[in-house]
Parts: structure tokens; C-alpha cells; sequence
């Protein structure tokens, strides 16, 4: 019964902690004159019920415990009675239930009883209880999953029993191998606390775990008794986490080698001078790195792909946001070894081996191109394979996945290169790992970073690293001493063969080879020879002399046709576009606008919308799924249309489990650069006879999709995503529209905003299950509260509002259009909010929200100083929900940059954040730091950051009081 006794005591700490938090929020309202404190001066007595109540629980609880953890409860106890007591004392003093007193004077009582020191005190003394709670909890909840099954179950148990007769506890308290612990205790110790300040101390004891704080109380993860049911759960569940859409795309989109070509990179090479190194010799050996370099459309992906691929099909990709990743990454489907995993276990000689590779891709999203998607992809392959080193290379989230069934916080890059490194070191122990890595000349970033990730991985023993790209200088200068090969020289007979047997399967061909059999072998000659090595070249060519084949080119025609061909692929590309027919020239220009404007290759569907000639379009799209011969007949039509205005420079590649998730990509890399090349940009633009805005198009696009898509057949966790990408790329296309189609804006956003709210009904119409999502029910998806539920997860410090949303995006001509000079918008919840804080783009956890990843953040700077040159207070005080106290949209920022930046200077955005709000206002007298900085943080570097931009102040004259105090 200690143990009851320690929880129930751990409970009404938690609730104090809430109420006095809201008791102190209140007495600030009343002391600093605002508003609204006279309508809360009735509610500080309603506080000080509560906190007798509580400090009445806390003196009936029982003897002071057996453990450390118990004990600590009460020691925390004590310091709770004692503000307890100093809070209501101060009641009595101004006594508030006196009826006959004036409002007036019960504030002037406030001033006189606390001063403004002494509410500073309670305030930090509240918040050292808090994060004592909190790393007292933590050890119980150690202490309690250490304990066996059994044990936790009878633990579980008299937690009902205590808490009998409610339902909605007890159906959260299910079997220990299922749940664990963890949630359960949990639960009764936050069940008397309000939902919004329950998930506060979810992610709150989380982000302690992550922040290692936790650790100074111990972290020994060996001992957590978990089914092994729940412990694959948890791993599956870890593993998922590090997946993202298109985790495989690349790979699977690379053109497969044609039949019975590169199959010499597996051979034998004694007794042969070849100009290059044995592949199958590297694989077998120790040697850390080989290096696969050549020209561009030579090749380097497809032979990747050979070298990396299965010798039957694989499991399909998932290519398509709309299907969920696998249930379960652990289990999957048995596969024959690789071409490459023969000869790699010669190396391994019995030791366990493991692969994992990644195509970088220059044409998809950031996370295709960028540092963070290799990592993720290379943890995601290499933890399946052995998810038992997940506690040893990410002890906070695997502790906060065991503790909590949930890990809040999101991936960033640093974390990721020190969880990969530590990984690799730890598997090189005893046993080998092999990567596989095309496409370096694709990475979006410094190159330099990558070769320094690959050094720092095969200084380990038993690792080696396969790397493709062009051969640029850095990559030549940091791999000419490993073995290498160089494709275009090696291709020959590759080539060769590709050219006869696609020439041998077309009967114009056989033809040509009866009349002139001479002339047949020597064209394949002459065409392989002036190739030089480049396959893309051959394929492109091909097809040209097929189609005069096939219309019965006489052999000089076919001869001048290879001879008007360039044998330079840019030169090739403006031949195919010269051929194209001029009446088309206008509107391919608009289709390789548009694709080039998306970040990553658009959906066939998404580009036949933004295809249409008028916003109006858009607009006027009702809020219905399309019927399947809609469909067919829309898809069909954009796939003619593509293949009749760019001639196969752009192409559909097809998702054979969904035919709605088809996407249009470039041909080959070398067609982007092509494209994108100043000369041939000004071609297009001089082709334009009418104005033509590509976000504008791309904003109707993903509005018109997003109207059509059918919520109605099924709904998911996955599903809700897709459906946010959609309003993300709307907005994100809004906050970009050229100012010649800016009448356009406000009409599209509106039509954008109650689609959502009809979505949101139709959802909360068919779907029963809402149970992979936290928080909102049917009630108010069916009042139309879209916003709430689709983005509240990703973006709790933002009010659920539409303008807040469009306001994280920047699109600042539609809060011009929407809201007044205060830049302030009415909750559902009730209260004002900020725009200003939606603004700065902060999570939950005081970190950057989404800062790396995410493609709005360059929106940030011009839209703080809009909001700021509007009219918008930086030190207005907003709540974010009714259980939080009140705080400044200034001190939120100052706060959530000190926990980022744990002490030391901030990087850019903000300095020129924190620059514009002391300029417009922002509260920066000595008086309001010292208080909110203790003298320990006065020392720090961000304070002295803070100073030098405070001193650097322009603000307008009517702010420059606060500077003088």
C-alpha cells in the first residue's frame, strides 16, 4: 500500500502543480492591470478551494515511505504545503471573500500583499517543484517497469481499485504485455487534471528523457520487464517512426539493366588487363571503399541498382503517401540474396552480414536529396535487421517508447549522424556491414559532409562503403586512392548489345537487314561508337531510328537522321524540342514549369489540375470523390498530353497498386540540368505568349485535389497525412503567388478553408474509429473544426484556427485580407490569440518547429516583420489554453530560444528575429530581464547575444522607454 500511497501523493503534487501555476497566472493579471483581471479577481477564490483541498490530501497521506522515490514525494510534499500555505495566507491578508469590497481596492490589496519579487519567487519555486515532479516520476515509472509482469500487473490493479467506478481509467489500464506500465500509472497520476495540461506533462517527461536530465537519477535500461510481444511492438513501432514516404523511390524508378547486360562487373579478372578494379574482388576483400564513377547518362544508377538488387522481384515499393507503411518493419517476406551478397559472405567468412543502401535523388523532395534522408534511410534498413542495438544507439526514445508507448519528439540531423556512427561502430564488433550509396553529385548540400560521414564509418573494422557519382573534383580528390571504375569505359559491349536486340525485335529492322545487310551491322557501329559510353544517349537515339524505321526510312534517311543526332546530350535535347511542333511550344514550356517548381516529382493527378487553364476551375470543383471513369479519363488524358508536348523528356512513372499515384519525373537527371540551364529557361519564356504564375497552378492543383479525394471509403493515420501534405503545398504555393494574381488569393484560400470544414464532416460521418488520433472527437469535426484535427499533433503552440494556419505558411496578403491592425484571432476554446506566435514557428517542445525540414521557414523573417509593421504586440498575453497561465507572445520566445539554444548564441534566423521584435516594442528593460533571467543565465551567451542586439536597437521613438530602464 506505500506504493498507492506514493502515487496517490505523486497525483495531488501534479494537480497542485496546475493549480498553482493558474493561481499565480491569475495574481499576474491582477498585478500588472490588465483587462481582464477584473473578471478573474472572483476565481482566486475559487484557487484557493482548490489548494486547500489539496494541501488537505497531502497532510492525509500516509506514513513517508519506504523507498527513495517515496520518500522524495514527501519531501516534495513539504515545499508544496509551504507555498500552499504563503498563497492562501496572502488571501486572507486582501481578503477576497469579503462581499462589501470594492474591485478597486482588492487590487491595490494584490499590489500591497505580493510584491513583485515575491510573485517572481512563488513563480520559480512552483516551477523547481515541477521539474523535481517530473524527474520523480520518472524514477517511479523505472522503478515499476522493472518489476516483473506479474508484479506490474497487481500494481495496475489497486490503481482501479482506487479509482473504481471509472470507466474511461480502467479501460486504459489493459494487459501489462500489451500496454505496459507505464501509461497506467500515468494516468492516475494526471486523471484529475485537465486533457491540455495532461499532454503538457506527457511531452514535458518525454522531452526529459530526450534532454538526458533524466539521467542524473539513473538510466539502466537492461532491467525493463517487457513481454517480448510488446518489445517487437515497440521496436516495429521505433522503426516505423524512421520511415517517410518515398523511403525507396528512387530505387525503384531507376531503369532496370537490360537483360544480360552488366553482367561483367561479377567477373573474373586474373590474367585480364582491365581499366578498372575487380568489384568482385573488392567484395570479397577488406578494402573500406570502391568508387563506381562516370559522365552523366552513362549508367551509374542503373549498375547500382543491378548490383543491389535481388535475383527475384522484390516486395513492392511504397511510392505513394496515400498506403500506410508496413505494419510491422520486422517481419518481412523471405527474399533471395542479392546479386552483390554472394561474394560479400566470402568476406564475412560466418560473421553476420549487413546491407543497407540509398539513391539520392536530385529531382525528389528534400528528404530524397538531403543528409537527413540517407540517415533515416540507412538506420531504417540496418535497425530492422537488428532492432535489439535500438536501446544502446537512442536510449531516450526507446526509454520514452517504454515508459510511454509514444515518442513525441521529431528527427534531426545531428541525432541522426551520432545514432548511424555509434550504430555501425557497435555491429563492426562482431559482425560486417556493407552500404551502398548512388548518386553523391545529387546531394543537396556540401559535399564535403558526405565524404566525411563515409571516412568516419570504414575507419571502423569490418565496414565497407560502394559509392556512385560523377567524377567531379571533391569526390575524385577524396576516392582517386580507392579501387574504382570508370562506366563509360566499360560499356561497349553493354551498349552494343542493347542496340541489336532492340533493333532485331522491330520488323522495319529485319527489313532494312534483308535489303542491306551490310548497312544493318554497320549502323549499330556507328551508333555504339559515337555514344561514347553514355547509355541515355543510345536510348534516346534508339527510338528516333526506330520511329524512321517504322516509317520506312531509306537507308540514307536513317544514316543523315544519326547524323543530325548530337552526340552531347544537351545538344540532343534541343534537337527534340526543335522537332516539336510549334503550335505545342507554349504549353510544354508551362509543363516543364510546372514540374520544376514542385519539390519532388508531382502526381499525374495533382499536374492534370494545375494543367487547367483557370482558377475557376478550382474553385468550382465540387467536394466529391471522382468517379473511377472520372479518373481514368483525367489520367489517361494528362499521360497523351505529356508524351505529345515534352517527347518523352517527361515521363509517367506508374504505380502499379495505385493508379491515381502515378508521378511525372524527368527522363534522367541530366534533362533537369538541361532544363534548367539560363539559355534554355529564356526559350521558354520567350514561348509564353500569355502570363503564367506555376504556384498559382500548383495551389488550384493541390486545392482541386484535395476536394476530390475520398474520404468516404476508408480513413487512417496515413490518409490524415496525405491530407495534410495537400493543405501544406496549397498554402505553401498561396504564400508564392506572383503579385499579378494576387486577386486570385483570398477566393482560393476561403474555398481552401471550407473544404476543410466539409472534409472534416464527412470524416466524422463515416468514420467509427478515431483511434489513432489524440484528442478530437466526432463533436468537433462535426462543427467543421478541421484545423484541430488535422494539424493540432504537428503544431500544439498554434491556435486551431484557419489564420493561424495560413500565418505559419506566410501568406500574409490573406491576414491583410482577414484580420485588423491587432493581428489577433478569436479561439474556439475562447480567449484572443497572437498571430505573432503562430508566426515564429514553435513546437511543443520548445524546439524549432520543423526548422530544417520544413520549406516555410524562409517565410518566417518577412512574415514576423508584417505582423510587427501591422500593428501586433510582441508583448501581448495570450493563454494557450484555460489550465496554462498567461504568458507574453515575447516571453514565449525569449523561453523556447533558452531551451533551444540551452545557454549559448543562437544562429540565424534568430538574431534578426529577436532584432524586429525589440525594434517593435518587444520588453527589454533591465527590470523585466533580471527577472526573467536568473543571475546564472545573465552570464550566459545568449544573454550577452541579447544585450548586443538590444543595443543595436532602431526601434521607432515611441519604444525607446524600455530601453532607458
Amino acid at each position: 500500500m506505500a506504493e498507492i500511497a506514493a502515487l496517490s501523493l505523486a497525483a495531488n503534487i501534479v494537480q497542485f502543480v496546475g493549480f498553482g501555476a493558474s493561481f499565480i497566472s491569475k495574481v499576474w493579471s491582477i498585478y500588472r492591470n490588465s483587462r481582464d483581471s477584473l473578471e478573474e479577481l472572483s476565481d482566486l477564490e475559487t484557487m484557493a478551494e482548490y489548494l486547500k483541498l489539496n494541501l488537505a490530501d497531502m497532510n492525509a497521506t500516509g506514513v513517508e515511505g519506504q523507498t527513495d522515490s517515496q520518500r522524495s514525494f514527501h519531501q516534495l510534499a513539504k515545499q508544496c504545503i509551504a507555498l500552499a500555505n504563503e498563497m492562501t495566507d496572502g488571501l486572507r491578508k486582501i481578503g477576497i471573500s469579503s462581499k462589501n469590497r470594492k474591485r478597486d481596492a482588492l487590487k491595490a490589496a494584490v499590489r500591497l500583499v505580493w510584491k513583485e519579487d515575491e510573485i517572481h519567487s512563488q513563480q520559480q519555486r512552483l516551477e523547481s517543484i515541477k521539474q523535481q515532479l517530473s524527474l520523480h516520476i520518472l524514477v517511479l515509472l523505472r522503478e515499476q517497469s522493472q518489476k516483473s509482469l506479474g508484479q506490474q500487473e497487481a500494481i495496475l490493479s489497486q490503481l482501479v481499485a482506487v479509482r473504481s467506478g471509472a470507466q474511461q481509467f480502467e479501460a486504459i489500464m489493459s494487459r501489462v504485455e500489451v500496454q505496459g506500465v507505464g501509461p497506467g500509472i500515468f494516468e492516475f497520476l494526471t486523471d484529475k487534471i485537465g486533457p491540455a495540461e495532461r499532454n503538457a506533462w506527457h511531452s514535458g517527461l518525454i522531452s526529459t528523457l530526450h534532454e538526458g536530465r533524466g539521467n542524473s537519477l539513473g538510466r539502466d535500461l537492461s532491467g525493463l520487464a517487457i513481454s517480448d510481444a510488446r518489445r517487437e511492438a515497440l521496436q516495429s513501432a521505433f522503426i516505423t517512426r524512421l520511415r517517410y514516404p518515398g523511403i525507396e523511390d528512387r530505387q525503384e524508378r531507376v531503369a532496370d539493366a537490360y537483360k544480360k547486360t552488366f553482367r561483367w562487373i561479377f567477373e573474373d579478372q586474373e590474367g585480364q588487363v582491365k581499366p578498372w578494379s575487380s568489384f568482385k574482388n573488392w567484395l570479397e576483400s577488406d578494402s573500406p571503399l570502391y568508387w563506381m564513377t562516370g559522365k552523366a547518362g552513362s549508367g551509374k544508377s542503373t549498375l547500382m541498382k543491378f548490383i543491389c538488387s535481388e535475383g527475384t522481384r522484390k516486395e513492392p515499393f511504397d511510392t505513394s503517401i496515400r498506403r500506410a507503411p508496413p505494419q510491422n518493419p520486422l517481419k518481412v517476406c523471405p527474399q533471395r540474396q542479392s546479386r552483390s551478397e554472394e561474394y560479400l559472405r566470402n568476406w564475412a567468412s560466418g560473421s553476420r552480414l549487413i546491407t543497407a543502401t540509398f539513391f539520392f535523388w536530385a529531382s525528389g523532395d528534400h528528404l530524397q536529396r538531403s543528409k537527413t534522408g540517407l540517415l533515416r534511410s540507412l538506420l531504417y534498413q540496418i535497425l530492422r535487421q537488428c532492432p535489439d542495438q535500438i536501446p544502446s544507439v537512442a536510449p531516450g526514445r526507446w526509454e520514452a517508447l517504454c515508459l510511454f508507448n509514444d515518442d513525441i519528439r521529431g528527427w534531426n540531423k545531428p541525432e541522426l549522424e551520432v545514432m548511424l556512427k555509434e550504430l555501425v561502430a557497435k555491429l563492426s564488433q562482431a559482425a560486417k556491414v556493407c552500404l551502398f550509396v548512388d548518386g553523391l553529385d545529387e546531394f543537396d548540400g556540401h559535399h564535403d559532409d558526405l565524404i566525411d560521414i563515409f571516412h568516419d564509418l570504414i575507419s571502423h573494422p569490418n565496414v565497407k562503403i560502394c559509392v556512385s557519382s560523377r567524377p567531379w573534383v571533391q569526390f575524385e580528390d577524396a576516392f582517386k586512392h580507392e579501387p574504382s571504375l570508370t562506366l563509360e569505359n566499360l560499356t561497349y559491349l553493354d551498349i552494343k548489345h542493347y542496340v541489336s536486340s532492340r533493333f532485331n525485335e522491330n520488323t522495319g529492322f529485319a527489313q532494312l537487314r534483308i535489303r542491306e545487310p551490310a548497312y544493318a551491322e554497320q549502323l549499330v557501329e556507328n551508333i555504339v561508337s559515337k555514344a561514347s559510353g553514355v547509355f541515355l544517349w543510345v536510348h534516346l537515339v534508339v527510338i528516333s531510328l526506330i520511329a524512321g524505321m517504322n516509317y520506312g526510312d531509306r537507308v540514307s534517311d536513317l544514316q543523315r537522321r544519326l547524323d543530325l543526332l548530337p552526340s552531347d546530350l544537351s545538344l540532343l535535347y534541343d534537337r527534340i524540342l526543335h522537332d516539336l511542333d510549334p503550335f505545342y511550344l507554349e504549353h510544354t514550356s508551362q509543363l516543364f514549369r510546372l514540374v520544376q517548381e514542385s519539390k519532388g516529382p508531382p502526381s499525374l493527378l495533382l499536374l492534370s489540375f494545375a494543367d487547367e487553364e483557370s482558377p475557376d476551375s478550382a474553385l468550382n470543383q465540387p467536394v466529391k470523390a471522382l468517379a473511377p471513369d472520372e479518373l481514368f479519363i483525367r489520367l489517361d488524358t494528362m499521360r497523351r498530353r505529356l508524351n505529345s508536348r515534352c517527347k518523352g523528356l517527361l515521363e509517367v512513372k506508374a504505380d502499379s497498386q495505385d493508379t491515381a499515384g502515378s508521378t511525372v519525373q524527368y527522363l534522367h537527371r541530366t534533362v533537369k540540368d538541361y532544363i534548367e540551364n539560363p539559355q534554355v529557361r529564356d526559350r521558354f519564356s520567350a514561348a509564353m505568349k500569355s502570363p503564367f504564375d506555376p504556384q498559382l497552378r500548383l495551389c488550384c492543383g493541390a486545392l482541386a485535389l484535395l476536394k476530390t479525394h475520398n474520404v468516404r471509403s476508408y480513413y487512417s493515420a496515413s490518409n490524415r497525412e496525405y491530407l495534410c501534405r495537400l493543405v501544406h503545398l496549397c498554402l505553401e504555393r498561396a504564400s508564392r503567388i506572383d503579385a499579378t494574381d494576387l486577386r486570385y488569393l483570398v477566393p482560393l484560400l476561403d474555398n481552401l478553408d471550407m473544404t476543410g470544414r466539409e472534409l472534416a464532416v464527412q470524416v466524422a460521418a463515416n468514420t467509427k474509429d478515431l483511434a489513432f488520433y489524440e484528442g478530437t472527437g466526432h463533436k468537433a469535426l462535426t462543427a467543421g473544426q478541421w484545423v484541430s484535427f488535422y494539424f493540432s499533433r504537428a503544431a500544439p503552440l498554434m491556435a486551431q484556427t484557419f489564420l493561424s494556419l495560413v500565418t505559419r505558411h506566410g501568406v500574409t496578403e490573406y491576414i491583410k485580407a482577414r484580420t485588423d491592425c491587432s493581428c489577433l484571432v478569436q479561439q474556439d476554446s475562447g480567449g484572443l490569440w497572437p498571430l505573432l506566435q503562430d508566426a515564429l514557428l514553435l513546437d511543443r517542445e520548445g524546439d524549432i518547429y520543423y526548422l530544417e525540414q520544413c520549406s516555410i521557414q524562409d517565410k518566417m523573417i518577412e512574415t514576423v516583420k508584417f505582423l510587427l509593421e501591422r500593428g501586433a504586440d510582441p508583448n501581448f498575453v495570450f493563454r494557450l489554453t484555460r489550465e496554462f497561465p498567461s504568458v507574453s507572445v515575447w516571453t514565449s520566445l525569449l523561453e523556447m530560444l533558452l531551451k533551444y539554444s540551452t545557454g549559448y548564441r543562437v544562429t540565424e534566423p534568430w538574431p534578426e528575429v529577436l532584432g524586429l521584435m525589440i525594434n517593435y516594442g518587444a520588453n527589454v528593460s533591465k527590470k523585466f530581464l533580471h527577472h526573467r533571467f536568473t543571475p546564472h543565465l545573465r552570464n550566459s551567451e545568449f544573454y550577452e547575444q541579447l544585450m548586443e542586439i538590444k543595443n543595436n536597437a532602431t526601434r521607432p521613438r515611441r519604444f525607446r522607454f524600455w530601453l532607458k530602464n
